[in-house]
């Protein structure tokens, strides 16, 4: 009987994890599972687009009815992870809304299941469906943008384009300002303080008693690191726990009590990888699909590795044809984008600092005009992008 693969989580690290291990092994080779209670995959560094052109969301989700029929999709949340049985608890999810609970076992697990954020509740509400999604997307009233607020947590603009050479951090420079995007320095946001006014607008609270309002906040800093559920009810997964509220892996992506499961994306701490972004999660992905046929080729014959792609491709964009875009999060007439702590400039990009997601993506730039917001929006990302390609970015 062939190995039983699962694999938590349809992002970035699940999917191309399940997309390398296509690549790697035959349908009589391992039996791949997916459990993720949604219907499609969001392709949340270009979530904005719903808010501008809501016909466009259609282009920013990936359904899972479009994975390999070898793979198996069941629509479920991870309830806790039984490491003696190799059998995961699930609670699955009907298609009227109802719900149940179910056993799962399995040979091989692999965690790819991010953590809680603060912006989830705050872009907009989720669904399960592909259909529920889009009604959601389509109630909200299409908003037209005319000013960005750019909120930047002890940073200067010169020092968020520090690695430029001076005509191209110039050139950055003069595009931001000349649309409207302002500066707040020095000032952290209190995130935990956002509250909702009688008129709907929403008011951020400053340090150094200072407020900012706004139509819309979205917050950009990525997630608190709150441990899930699922690993707080598994002994072996609360022992691999860091303070951070990470699971601890070895540099193969296992977890350090638990060789037979694996951690890839925001949920694993790796002794390599500190930055972490929908790329890395990607990598990550795909080296825990190579380490595990590598093992189980070593182990047993069942295994037959093939010829392999380095990048996955289930979303259809190779990274020479994505451009590097920086998401502003912008409201009705004023719109704000919180980076908080650091930048760093690595070989891959620029990638921000803050609770271990990252604001900064590759991300597919699509085409937005004859609104002051989109055009504004993605005319800032790609004036910034054409001034990294000189750096070989």
């Amino acid at each position: 009987m062939a190995p039983k693969i699962v694999v938590v989580g349809g992002a970035f690290g699940g999917l191309a994890c399940l997309h390398h291990l296509c690549n790697l092994t035959s349908s009589e080779d391992c039996e791949l599972l997916l459990i993720e209670p949604r219907e499609y995959f969001e392709y949340t560094p270009g979530v904005l687009h719903s808010f501008v052109r809501p016909e466009r969301h259609q282009r920013l989700i990936f359904d899972y009815d479009q994975l390999p029929r070898r793979i198996q999709h069941i629509q479920a949340y991870l309830k806790a992870v039984n490491t003696d049985k190799k059998q995961l608890q699930l609670e699955t999810v009907q298609a009227n809304g109802t719900s149940s609970e179910a056993c799962l076992d399995y040979d091989f697990l692999v965690l790819a299941t991010g953590f809680v954020d603060y912006s989830d509740a705050i872009i907009m509400p989720r669904a399960h469906t592909v259909i529920g999604r889009q009604q959601i997307v389509e109630a909200r009233k299409p908003l037209s943008f005319s000013m960005a607020c750019m909120l930047v947590t002890h940073l200067t603009l010169e020092h968020l384009l520090t690695e430029m050479p001076p005509r191209a951090r110039t050139m950055a420079e003069d595009w931001l300002r000349q649309h409207g995007c302002h500066l707040h320095c020095n000032s952290r946001a209190r995130l935990d303080g956002i509250e909702t006014l009688p008129d709907g607008r929403m008011r951020l609270p400053l340090e150094q008693n200072k407020d900012l309002t706004f139509d819309l906040v979205l917050v950009c800093t990525g997630g608190r690191k709150v441990l899930p559920e699922y690993a707080k009810n598994s002994p072996a997964l609360l022992a691999a726990a860091s303070s951070y509220g990470s699971l601890r892996v070895n540099q193969h992506f296992q977890l350090l009590e638990a060789d037979n499961i694996y951690a890839c994306g925001d949920i694993c701490e790796h002794p390599g990888l500190a930055v972490r972004t929908a790329q890395m999660a990607n990598w990550g992905g795909m080296a825990v699909a190579q380490h595990m046929a590598e093992q189980l080729t070593l182990s047993s014959s069942w295994c037959s590795v093939r010829q392999h792609h380095a990048w996955p491709t289930f979303l259809g964009h190779e990274p020479s044809n994505w451009s590097r875009v920086y998401i502003v999060s912008l409201g009705a007439h004023q719109g704000i984008v919180i980076m908080q702590d650091t930048v760093m400039p690595t070989t891959a990009g620029l990638y921000m600092g803050g609770f271990g997601k990252w604001f900064i993506e590759r991300t597919k730039v699509m085409e937005s005009r004859g609104d002051c917001f989109g055009t504004c929006l993605w005319q800032i990302g790609d004036s910034i992008a054409a001034c990294l390609r000189p750096l070989g970015f």
